[in-house]
Formats: C-alpha cells, structure tokens, sequence
C-alpha cells in the first residue's frame, strides 16, 4: 500500500472515530468524501435515480449510527462501501429487478472483426452485467470499477477471497457468452478459482 493511501486511511479512521464521539464536522468530511463514491457505485448497480439517493443516504445515516461501533478489522472505506453494497442489495430485492437470469438465456455473439468494434462494447457489458447474480456483480463492480483486492470484496461481502474469486470467474464465464470471444472486459485474477 502507497504512502498516499496509507494516509487517507489513516484519516479515514480519524474522521470515523470523530464521528463515533458525536463530531459532526468530522462526520460532514466522510459524508463528503464518501458520498461520490458510494453513488457512483450504487448507480452502476440500481440505474434509478431516486433509489440510489435514497440508498446512499442510508448507507451514510447508517455509517453515522454505527461509526462508534468500527472495530478497526477492515480499512474505513471497506466497512463503508460494505454497508452500501448490503443497502443496494436491499434496494435490488425490493425492487425485484436484478434476479437472476439463467445463462441459457444470453444471446449468443460472433466475435469482433475489428479493434473497433472489439472496444466499443458499452452496451455488451450492460447486457452481460443484467444477467449476474447480485453477489456476482457486486464482485465485478468492486474489482474492476472500485479497484479493491479479492481479500478486501471478501470483507465488504463478508464473504471468503476464494468466494470471491468464484464469483468473478463465473461472472467471466457469462461475459464470454455474451461477447462471444474470450477478450472480454474483465482480466482474470492471479489464483482465480476455475
């Protein structure tokens, strides 16, 4: 971990112990930090703008109720971004709208013939990402969107690495399938399970 990170997590910590005794200040800091990147993550995961406001600011009322009872086990941004991952879940079972579909379903793609259309593929990861289970694309968007390390996905999902890992080269199977090659968007993992 870089010297860069090592001091935002160390103020991260700060700013949560602070909001834990009651310091508003302290918590309108790690609202303001967080609050961009808890909505990035919920729109890539719920698309609808008036749940995913609602979704961020529970996470972040729930972050203030519950900063006194951070027990240091995680970094502050993965106890964080667990507690939106788990309120996006929430929002997703009540709005029904990310069940799982079953692979036979996925339309079948010939491969590109050209970097061209091998790179513009905006739409073919939307299709593919509608057909993973949540667990799954909860991996996928902390990975590779959000940049956290299976070990760190496996705190926020509470969940193993090796479950991760799973998840992941799963959710690449259904990749290939949509995009009809094996150049797909998602690179595989160092000791991603098969």
């Amino acid at each position: 971990m870089n010297s860069q990170v090592q001091k935002q997590d160390q103020l991260d910590l700060q700013l949560l112990q602070a909001s834990g005794a009651g310091d508003k200040q302290a918590f309108s800091a790690l609202y303001r930090r967080y609050y961009p990147l808890l909505t990035r993550f919920a729109y890539r995961y719920l698309k609808q703008l008036d749940v995913i406001e609602e979704v961020v600011n529970d996470s972040l009322l729930t972050t203030w109720q519950k900063a006194g009872d951070f027990r240091g086990e995680s970094r502050v941004s993965t106890w964080i971004m667990g507690i939106g991952m788990r309120k996006c879940w929430e929002a997703a079972r009540k709005l029904e709208k990310h069940a799982s579909q079953d692979l036979d379903s996925v339309p079948e793609q010939e491969a590109p013939a050209n970097d061209m259309e091998r790179w513009d593929n905006r739409q073919q990861i939307e299709q593919a990402m509608q057909h993973l289970s949540p667990e799954q694309r909860s991996c996928v968007e902390l990975a590779y969107q959000s940049g956290y390390t299976c070990e760190e996905i496996g705190q926020i999902m509470e969940c193993p690495a090796n479950t991760v890992k799973t998840r992941l080269f799963h959710a690449r199977k259904i990749f290939r399938k949509v995009f009809g090659h094996e150049n797909v968007p998602i690179p595989s993992i160092k000791g991603e399970t098969p």
